[in-house]
């Protein structure tokens, strides 16, 4: 994934949410940098449920930070009843997932998925009995190709996927906003990054990844982090098509001059709008937007 826009300033590196330290325990690529009675290497797992919770608790009545999908690396540091503490490879966000979402050892993806979500079948036949429904962003080991009446299958150890479903992991989208006008309607889900629920950063942080750009997780990091701020003028205007809009608290993009691409708890999906009606709506709960950041340089289609 291309990482030219990530950057991790001072002021995160040290953050409990990125930072794998607890009771003691650090993981050991951060000798030197934290203090810890013990370091550990870490386990590498991969995801094996469609998506699953990242908690900041090992409980389940905690609240949810994010969440992985199908075939994500996740490294494990420690462990506590039926919860591994570890990363999430992605964006190095640290949480409790529960064990039985996990499997040890790596995963040697090939492909993922570009559409909105697709089904593993049994066989290489859409008529064929579904064995589960997966995510964009979703990963798959691809080991063979069948076609069958006319429409291309790929094989993976868990199943048969539609080829035009997915691509290989060094294939990207060209253009990111066009993967955030491909989740319009999807439902707001506080703490979801996937096609199966997702909140304001989780929707930017999806439409960057499927177009190769790797972003950190929380509206405050993506604030931080992405691209180059821009001047915020009062009236709006100056602009463009994948500009990154930020309020205490929320995150759009724009589809256009005029335009917002936004998952917002208002119509509780991802949802197309004037950005001067949005701001208007939002304005009672967080403010005004406040900065503006664009991503130099990415051939976006205007």
């Amino acid at each position: 994934m291309d990482r030219r826009y990530l950057t991790i300033p001072e002021g995160l590196s040290k953050d409990p949410r990125l930072l794998p330290v607890r009771n003691g325990v650090a993981a050991s690529y951060l000798k030197g940098k934290s203090e810890a009675q013990n370091y550990h290497d870490g386990v590498l797992h991969h995801v094996i449920a469609p998506v699953c919770v990242l908690k900041r608790e090992a409980s389940e009545e905690a609240g949810a930070d994010t969440q992985l999908v199908y075939g994500e690396s996740f490294t494990v540091y420690g462990e506590e009843k039926d919860w591994a503490w570890g990363l999430l490879e992605r964006d190095s966000y640290v949480g409790w997932v529960k064990k039985s979402y996990l499997k040890e050892g790596a995963f040697n993806a090939t492909h993922h998925i570009m559409s909105r979500g697709t089904f593993l079948y049994k066989t290489a036949d859409l008529k064929s009995r579904p064995l589960m429904k997966i995510p964009m962003s979703a990963r798959l080991e691809i080991t063979g190709e069948e076609t069958v009446r006319g429409t291309k299958y790929l094989k993976s150890n868990n199943g048969w996927v539609i080829a035009r479903h997915a691509r290989k992991l060094d294939e990207y989208a060209s253009d990111f906003v066009m993967v955030g006008e491909s989740m319009v309607g999807l439902t707001y889900l506080w703490g979801g990054c996937s096609t199966f629920g997702i909140d304001c950063s989780g929707f930017i942080q999806l439409s960057l990844q499927m177009a190769g750009i790797a972003a950190l997780r929380d509206t405050d990091m993506q604030e931080q982090t992405l691209g180059e701020e821009i001047e915020l003028k009062d009236d709006l205007s100056g602009l463009k098509r994948g500009d990154i809009i930020f309020w205490p608290g929320h995150v759009g993009m724009m589809q256009d001059e005029q335009t917002i691409l936004h998952a917002n708890g208002h119509t509780m999906t991802v949802f197309s709008e004037p950005l001067k009606q949005a701001v208007d709506r939002i304005a009672y709960l967080y403010n005004k937007p406040r900065t503006v950041r664009r991503l130099f340089g990415l051939g976006i289609e205007q």
